[in-house]
């Protein structure tokens, strides 16, 4: 029988997000290829399979450096909040730092990973969803009274967590969460589920070519031509006159560069 090749760093980077070089985790669709179900190809990130992963990843970069810091990169949709509840315990139990990047979707048990983290960044364009949570019982009335109180203290747990890493108190969180709630980075970061925004550059000098190309105002004759052709193929009447915008002022950082050198040992 062949023996499976063992996966190289680049694939365990790019097909189940650990980089543990870098002490990076990038958590979410698509942690588990190999489970190819719709709950675990990115609507239901957090399962059994792609917490392991994780737990795993943590542990090695533990052992290799006890206390630096690791960073988890999350976009998700959320998933078991069961097992969600193992991967907080290891990041809290662990020695080193962790710093949350959140972009795209935080949503359900995504949200209460970013909040116990020491340090959570969060990109601008971030939706964050809390909700309550889900069950499905069966069985006899017992079984169903059984399950619901089951739940309950559960979901009562999870509020908890909430609590104890932000500035607002559970009485709040019990009335937002008897529907889904969408909040954005800025509202995160005020409620103190978030620390703030992941830095962003300034591109000024990446972006010189583009600042020259938009103050040079094109001639009337041709935009006048070009709107009214654009106008025409979606079926619309021209408005008139339009002011063409003024290029903003990109703010310039000397340490932000283009390095056009070759890479040298990249992986492949």
């Amino acid at each position: 029988m062949a023996i499976p090749r063992e996966k190289t760093p680049l694939e365990n980077y790019l097909i189940y997000g650990v980089d543990l070089k870098n002490r990076m985790i990038f958590f979410g669709h698509p942690l588990d290829w190999g489970h190819p179900s719709d709950d675990e190809m990115g609507y239901n990130d957090f399962t059994e399979a792609s917490i392991e992963i994780a737990v795993r990843a943590i542990k090695r970069m533990e052992k290799d450096h006890p206390n630096h810091r690791i960073e988890l990169y999350m976009n998700s949709g959320g998933g078991d909040s069961r097992s969600m509840l193992y991967l907080k315990d290891i990041i809290e139990h662990s020695t080193c730092p962790f710093t949350f990047y959140g972009g795209g979707q935080i949503n359900s048990s995504a949200t209460w990973i970013m909040a116990i983290c020491d340090q959570r960044l969060l990109y601008p364009e971030t939706t964050v969803i809390l909700h309550n949570g889900s069950g499905h019982s069966t069985g006899t009335y017992d079984d169903v009274k059984i399950d619901i109180e089951r739940e309950k203290r559960h979901m009562d747990h999870l509020v908890d967590i909430y609590v104890e890493n932000s500035r607002m108190p559970k009485n709040f969180y019990k009335t937002i969460l008897k529907r889904d709630c969408e909040v954005s980075a800025e509202d995160a970061i005020l409620m103190g589920l978030a620390c703030g925004y992941v830095p962003k550059p300034k591109r000024g000098n990446l972006r010189k070519q583009r600042i020259a190309l938009l103050k040079k105002q094109p001639h009337h004759a041709t935009m006048k031509k070009l709107i009214n052709k654009l106008y025409a193929r979606v079926g619309m009447e021209g408005l008139g006159e339009i002011t063409l915008n003024l290029p903003a002022e990109e703010e310039y950082d000397s340490n932000v560069i283009i390095d056009n050198s070759p890479i040298i040992g990249s992986e492949e």
